[in-house]
C-alpha cells in the first residue's frame, strides 16, 4: 500500500489540478491564508470518477510552508 501511495501524486487523483494550477495555488498562498473550499472530481483507483468537495488552507510551521486539503464526497442531485 506505501508504494501506492507513492507511486502517485495529486494530478492523478484531481485531474482538474494542472500543474501551472498547482503552481499558482502555492503563489498565491500568502495572499490567501484562510480555507477555501471547492468542488471537484477525485479519481478513485479503480478508474471511478467522484465529486468531491474539497476544504484546503497553506500554513506555515517554522521556515515551511505546508498545504492542507481534506476532500468529501458529496452526492449531486438532479
Amino acid at each position: 500500500m506505501k508504494d501506492e501511495i507513492t507511486a502517485i501524486s495529486v494530478f492523478d487523483i484531481n485531474q482538474e489540478i494542472t500543474p501551472e494550477i498547482w503552481d499558482k495555488m502555492w503563489e498565491l498562498s500568502e495572499q490567501e491564508p484562510e480555507i477555501s473550499r471547492v468542488n471537484s472530481t477525485h479519481v478513485r483507483k479503480d478508474g471511478a470518477i467522484i465529486p468531491v468537495e474539497v476544504s484546503r488552507t497553506f500554513f506555515t510551521a517554522g521556515p515551511m510552508t505546508l498545504f492542507c486539503s481534506i476532500a468529501r464526497e458529496i452526492q449531486i442531485t438532479r
